[in-house]
């Protein structure tokens, strides 16, 4: 679990297989067996800067956005570092459908929310 240290966290599954990232398939199951919790409704957020590592935050509140903002860092930092790299963004598993939300490069942290996306933050912040 990558944890900072204002409370916000993720969790993360690595290893020396070439297909630890390839679990992104498989993510309610991998929710279930690796945080005994089923995967909330509102989805999960999801990286795989490499082949040897996935990242997953299980959205339930309001903690989603500080989450969001150090899983784009993390993403990057595995992506640019490690050998076998992936993706540099983190996507939104929702409904069966990965849709990427944001990236961090040189330039900066990039976030392109879909409209129900936007709709699920409103309605996490109670508007």
């Amino acid at each position: 679990m990558v944890r900072d240290k204002d409370g916000t966290h993720f969790e993360v599954l690595m290893g020396g297989s070439y297909f630890i990232a390839s679990l992104a398939l498989v993510l309610d199951e991998v929710v279930r067996r690796y945080t005994k919790n089923a995967p909330a409704p509102d989805g999960i957020l999801v990286a795989v800067p490499h082949r040897h590592q996935l990242a997953f935050h299980v959205i339930r509140d309001m903690g989603v956005a500080p989450s969001l903002h150090i899983m784009a860092r993390f993403a990057a930092v595995g992506f640019e570092e490690s050998p076998g790299a992936l993706s540099p963004s983190v996507f939104w598993w929702h409904e069966g459908s990965f849709t990427p939300v944001a990236t961090q490069d040189s330039a900066g942290l990039h976030i392109k929310l879909t409209q129900e996306a936007m709709d699920l933050t409103a309605r996490l912040a109670g508007g």
